[in-house]
């Protein structure tokens, strides 16, 4: 029996010494000496004498152990493989229908109600209360060791040369994801690349619970159909800490806890009854709630071992504000692998923020970190030319924010600073007849109105905005007489009336190119473009609903103390929202016990009910440090912008809030103008509230009031005090 074995396994050998590299084999494979195992492979290879060149799915047990023999050998040989999943394994110690198959897929073959958590699984172990799934069996306290890497304690994965153990995630090799750009753990490896943990996605299926492509986790079987997540089924467990009927999201010493009530605890940390540190508790003893060391589940620390202290985890054993800062440096780390000297202020204002698990996600985005890493690998220091010659996007303007709030980049008039990179984006997508028209026009003539008025006082992004119109409106005049096939030296009259079609608004933005080409005889000297005739105060709010509204604001405990402010601002002073969002706390100040609100170059005070909220409002400023306003020391916006560091609200957001508590912002300031003309001559109003004197005196005719009773009783004073000094 032995010599019929040796010949069909030196024959399939087939080199010198044949016979004794067979009997070698035969003993590796611990065939020689089993008289049960010589039996089956007799049997066997007499029937099938191709038995090592081609693997037969029903082969003995002693025929797979020689075939891998064979294999450690360097011998050429077909490897047994699992009929199921089709790995070839050295454990084929189960059977099915179509042949061996691995441990693995036998247990998948039965599926019985797990005797621990009450779900149907597969049997993985016996214990004392019957047979546990593999989840149950992975998840045991007695199995449970630090891994040698990130010190998480689970069940050995594998395990190094050393012994020591390496849980499931350790055990992947690192390398760069080509999704996100970040050195991870592997998950999978695709044709563009390895993908992390956080970028890999299963394949979608068709889900056969609510039909949508999604990635299935519960596979088809038994007439089931595939399940998505929100599909499929998951055991209910009554939750130790909410007391409901929820699926389990882990089992603590204390007992089955949901999703809900373990991030809260997590995220919650308290003092532990036995140590007195302060951890996440999850479980009891007889002193009250500890934690998990101190109820005998070390594995069940939520403690960061790089800081020692408790809550929620993002990488591996490390806490929010660890894991953001690892992220970060490897984010602005260049070429080198160290973060360049000039990124120090941003990496510190990304440690320290005041909230880690906003930052975590703002790191996260793909955008941001394609923007951090082209910045961090620049040879030099980072420009606003850097930034302006990437497209538009809110992800960059939110980035310019934060380099302009940390020091990184110096600060500038934004809104002008983003006309200029439109302008130029716009010029190099024109024709260039085009370009040679419009660049000029723009750049000498919109442009240097708006450096002026940036230079004088504030460019908001509203004027911003109305240059563009500007300029996109002379754009599509040029495009208008391109498909008539006319140039703007024929542009007549007619021409630019039926352009314009009756349209004011259009009329009022293109007058500026008209004028402008007039004077460089680009076009007749006889065009006019009809002029819009100024708005009159039509909108006005009634006085009853106006006094109304003010006391539903003040007595509204839903509305925010900045939309409350805000709407006084608007209501008493009728003070545009592009003045509102430009207060800063060194506008308010307080002298003789009264609060007082510099807008022009008289402070003026402000009512009680006001100047409380107001006051308040400053001191609660002082203590954002987001508020700081760029290039100041102590100087923060009363309404800061909870999205951009550094910046203030927007004027829209602010009109958005005042609508929702039901204040029309246009009808109450012209309504608030006209009772403060009413009360006020022009020029105190003009002086007060920093409006010109053509603006308050247009508002003085208004309310039918003008400069003359002003000026009368400014001459009888001045009467009064000369007979006195006569």
């Amino acid at each position: 029996m032995r010599e019929r074995i040796v010949r069909v396994v030196a024959a399939h050998i087939g080199v010198d010494e044949a016979r004794a590299a067979a009997v070698d084999v035969l003993r590796a494979a611990g065939v020689w000496s089993s008289a049960r195992s010589l039996r089956t492979l007799d049997r066997h290879l007499a029937s099938r004498p191709d038995a090592l060149a081609v693997y037969d799915p029903h082969c003995p047990p002693a025929l797979v152990r020689l075939a891998f023999a064979l294999h450690d050998a360097s011998y050429d040989v077909d490897l047994p493989r699992c009929v199921v999943c089709g790995r070839t394994n050295r454990r084929l110690s189960g059977r099915v229908d179509e042949g061996r198959c691995c441990d693995w897929c036998r247990s998948k073959s039965r599926r019985q109600v797990c005797a621990r958590c009450g779900a149907l699984g597969h049997p993985t172990a016996r214990r004392p209360e019957g047979l546990i799934c593999r989840r149950c069996y992975a998840t045991e306290p007695e199995r449970a060791v630090p891994c040698a890497d990130c010190g998480k304690y689970s069940a050995p994965y594998t395990r190094d040369d050393d012994g020591r153990p390496r849980c499931e995630n350790c055990a992947r090799p690192r390398r760069v994801c080509a999704s996100c750009g970040r050195l991870q753990h592997v998950k999978r490896v695709t044709e563009a690349g390895p993908l992390c943990q956080v970028c890999h996605q299963r394949d979608p299926r068709l889900c056969g619970g609510c039909g949508q492509l999604e990635p299935v986790v519960l596979r088809a079987r038994d007439g089931r159909p595939d399940l998505c997540r929100r599909c499929a089924p998951e055991p209910t467990h009554t939750c130790r800490l909410c007391g409901k009927d929820r699926p389990a999201h882990v089992h603590w010493p204390i007992g089955p806890v949901c999703r809900a009530c373990s991030r809260r605890a997590i995220r919650t940390p308290r003092l532990c009854a036995r140590c007195h540190q302060t951890a996440v508790l999850v479980g009891r003893i007889a002193d009250g709630e500890a934690c998990g060391p101190c109820t005998g589940a070390p594995e069940y620390d939520y403690r960061c071992h790089r800081c020692a202290a408790s809550g929620e985890f993002y990488y591996s054993r490390t806490c929010l504000s660890c894991s953001r800062r690892e992220m970060a440096t490897f984010l602005l780390a260049g070429d080198d692998g160290t973060v360049p000297p000039w990124l120090n202020p941003l990496l510190t204002m990304i440690t320290n923020s005041p909230r880690p698990d906003s930052t975590m996600r703002w790191l996260q985005r793909s955008t941001s970190t394609d923007l951090l890493h082209e910045i961090a690998r620049l040879p030099r220091p980072v420009t606003h030319a850097d930034l302006d010659a990437r497209p538009a996007t809110l992800a960059l303007d939110h980035l310019r924010a934060v380099l302009v709030h940390c020091g990184v980049l110096p600060p500038r008039q934004e809104a002008l600073g983003r006309l200029e990179a439109w302008l130029e984006h716009q010029l190099e997508c024109l024709p260039p007849g085009h370009a040679a028209v419009i660049g000029p026009y723009a750049r000498w003539s919109v442009l240097r109105r708006a450096r002026r008025r940036a230079a004088r006082r504030h460019y908001s992004f509203s004027a911003g905005n109305g240059d563009r119109r500007r300029i996109s409106e002379a754009i599509r005049l040029l495009r208008w007489l391109d498909r008539r096939g006319r140039s703007l030296t024929d542009l007549t009259q007619a021409d630019l009336d039926r352009h314009l079609r009756g349209d004011r608004n259009r009329a009022a933005q293109l007058t500026g190119f008209i004028t402008w080409a007039r004077h460089r005889r680009l076009v007749d000297a006889r065009l006019l473009v009809p002029l819009r005739q100024p708005d009159e105060p039509i909108v006005l709010a009634d006085v009853h609903e106006h006094d109304a509204r003010i006391k539903t604001l003040l007595a509204d405990p839903d509305v925010s103390l900045e939309t409350q402010v805000a709407g006084l601002l608007v209501m008493m002073l009728a003070l545009p929202l592009t003045r509102i969002q430009r207060l800063t706390t060194s506008d308010v100040y307080t002298r003789d016990g009264v609060v007082r609100l510099v807008l022009a170059d008289r402070p003026v005070p402000l009512p009680p009910v006001l100047a409380e909220r107001i006051s308040r409002l400053a001191q609660i400023a002082r203590y954002k440090p987001y508020a700081l306003v760029p290039g100041a020391s102590d100087n923060r916006w009363l309404l800061p912008s909870p999205s951009l560091p550094g910046t203030h609200l927007c004027t829209r957001q602010i009109a958005v809030n005042l609508h929702k508590a039901g204040i029309p912002v246009r009808a109450s300031r012209h309504l608030a103008l006209i009772r403060l003309a009413e009360r006020l001559p022009a020029p105190v109003l003009a002086e007060l509230l920093g409006l010109s004197q053509s603006t308050a005196t247009k508002w003085a005719a208004h309310s039918q009031t003008g400069w003359a009773d002003y000026l009368a009783a400014r001459a009888a004073t001045s009467s009064d005090r000369s007979g006195r000094d006569e």
